[in-house]
């Protein structure tokens, strides 16, 4: 039972996390690029860019959660049942969704192979973490 909690926490966790670039997590920025992509707006290679960095930055957030964590039943809980957590995870999915579709220009195409790469080893770490 408790694998199948951390199991399900983490994969929730997963979901949370974005990409590439060294930027810090902003909610307002992913909000406003999360409602361009919701209305049908036409995306520039900056937009692109910039979810690249926000779903980095967001990978980010979900590693410093894991750690928090750490192997309490109830701090997992509680981060599954997290608003904030939720809401971060609606964004990551969306923008990680129009990056998977978007025609980039190089620059955009190689930090988004790196931030592909970045989630690769976050989700590989995940896994050695809940024993997969």
């Amino acid at each position: 039972m408790k694998k199948t909690i951390v199991l399900f926490a983490c994969v929730v966790l997963m979901a949370l996390m974005s990409s590439c670039g060294g930027s810090s997590y902003d909610s307002a920025r992913c909000d406003a690029l999360v409602e361009k992509v919701k209305s049908g707006s036409e995306l520039s290679q900056e937009d692109y860019s910039q979810m690249i960095g926000q779903c980095s930055a967001i990978l980010d957030v979900y590693e410093a959660k894991i750690k928090e964590i750490g192997d309490s039943p109830e701090k997992l809980i509680a981060a599954i049942a997290d608003k904030e957590m939720q809401s971060i995870d609606k964004q990551y999915n969306t923008m990680k969704r129009a990056l998977k579709k978007a025609d980039l220009d190089e620059s955009n195409k190689a930090a988004y192979d790196e931030f592909l790469k970045k989630q690769e080893k976050y989700e590989a770490g995940v896994k050695e973490l809940i024993g997969f």
